[in-house]
C-alpha cells in the first residue's frame, strides 16, 4: 500500500510509521510561512487515504490531491493472511493508528507532538546526566551470561521467538520480493536447522507463512519493539535503557551490539494503541524513526559485519 500511495501521489514519502508519512505538500507554492519536513502528512485509513497540510492557504489543493489519490489506489486498505489454515486480518496490525478525522483534529495532534517532542527532549538530557549505566554494565548484569562463541548467538535469538506463531525474516536488506526469498521467511523451528544465519539482517515481527515480501501488509504479529539511535554512543544508549527499564517498567529481552558503535535494545512491544504517542516521544530522545515501522530490517546477532566485527547479543532476559 505504502509503494502505491508513492506511485499516486509523484512523490516519495518519509514514512515515519506504517500507516503514516510526510511529503512534499501540493500547494506548497501557495504556503506563505516557513515550511517543514513534517507540515503536510498523508494517513492510511481503513476506507481511504488522507492529506492533510499544517497551512491552509493550499486548502483547495490538498483537496484536490486526495480525490486524485482515492482514485488512483481505490480504499482498500484490510488484507488478510492464511496463518495455520485460518484467515486473519492484518488491520490492526497496520494500522493502530486512528487517522484524523478532520483537519481541526490534526492540528491539534500537531500540537500535542510539540509539546510531547519538547518535554522529552529534556527528559534526553537529564537522563544523560543522571543515569550510570554504560555498555559494559548492560554486559554485566544479563540474566543469562553470553556464550564464548559469537556463533552460539543466533540459537539465543531465535528463542526470542519461541512458541509464538509465524515466520522470522533473516537476510539481507533486499531479500524480499520474488519467490526466491521464500527461503528467507521461515519458522522458528525450521531456522533451528540453520547453522547460521543467511545475512546481516532481521525483522523484530512475524510474517505469514507462505509469504515473499518484507512488507507492511504481510506482518502478522509484532512481538517486539526495537530501539536504536544514530546519534546516541553506545554509553548514552545504555543510560536510555535503564530508564525505559527501571522508570518506564519496560520489558528488556535483548540488546545487540552491531559491531559497529550503536546498540539495538529489543523491548516487548507495548500496545499498537500507544504508539502513535510514543513516536514522537522516541524520537526527542534521539531513536531512529525508521525501527517504529513493523517491516524495517534490523540487525541479527551471531554474523560477522563485514569481515571484522561480531554482530552480538551483549544482554538476553527471556523472561522479561
Amino acid at each position: 500500500m505504502n509503494h502505491e500511495i508513492e506511485l499516486a501521489l509523484g512523490k516519495p514519502v518519509n514514512w515515519v510509521q506504517d500507516q503514516v508519512g510526510h511529503f512534499e505538500c501540493p500547494g506548497i507554492h501557495t504556503h506563505t510561512s516557513v515550511d517543514r519536513p513534517s507540515d503536510c502528512t498523508v494517513f492510511l485509513d481503513y476506507d481511504a487515504p488522507t492529506i492533510y497540510c499544517f497551512h491552509s492557504s493550499c486548502a483547495a489543493e490538498v483537496e484536490r490531491a486526495n480525490r486524485e489519490l482515492r482514485r488512483a489506489v481505490g480504499g482498500g486498505g484490510k488484507h488478510t493472511l492464511l496463518l495455520n489454515g485460518r484467515e486473519i486480518s492484518t488491520g490492526s496490525i497496520q494500522r493502530p493508528m486512528r487517522s484524523p478525522r478532520n483537519r481541526q483534529e490534526f492540528l491539534e495532534r500537531r500540537r500535542k507532538e510539540s509539546r510531547v517532542t519538547a518535554a522529552f527532549t529534556r527528559k534526553l538530557e537529564k537522563v544523560l546526566v543522571e543515569y550510570k549505566w554504560l555498555e559494559e554494565d548492560l554486559k554485566a548484569q544479563s540474566p543469562l551470561a553470553m556464550p564464548d562463541d559469537p556463533r552460539e548467538d543466533w540459537t539465543l535469538f531465535l528463542g526470542l521467538f519461541e512458541g509464538q506463531e509465524g515466520a522470522i525474516w533473516v537476510g539481507n536488506e533486499y531479500d524480499s520480493g520474488s519467490q526466491q526469498h521464500s527461503v528467507n521467511f521461515q519458522t522458528v523451528d525450521e531456522w533451528s536447522g540453520v547453522n547460521e544465519p543467511p545475512g546481516n539482517f532481521t525483522c523484530p515481527s512475524l510474517f505469514a507463512p507462505g509469504t515473499i515480501s518484507r512488507s507492511n501488509k504481510n506482518v502478522c504479529a509484532r512481538p517486539y519493539l526495537v530501539l536504536e539511535s544514530d546519534d546516541l554512543n553506545k554509553d548514552d544508549m545504555a543510560k536510555v535503557i535503564q530508564w525505559l527499564k527501571t522508570e518506564c517498567k519496560w520489558r528488556l529481552r535483548c540488546v545487540i551490539s552491531t559491531g559497529r558503535r550503536s546498540l539495538h535494545s529489543w523491548w516487548v512491544c507495548p500496545p499498537l494503541e500507544w504508539l502513535p504517542e510514543l513516536t514522537p516521544a522516541l524520537k526527542a530522545m534521539k531513536m531512529d524513526p525508521a525501527v517504529f515501522r513493523s517491516a524495517q530490517p534490523v540487525r541479527v546477532p551471531g554474523i560477522l559485519r563485514d569481515q571484522t566485527n561480531w554482530q552480538r547479543i551483549i544482554y538476553y532476559n527471556p523472561h522479561a
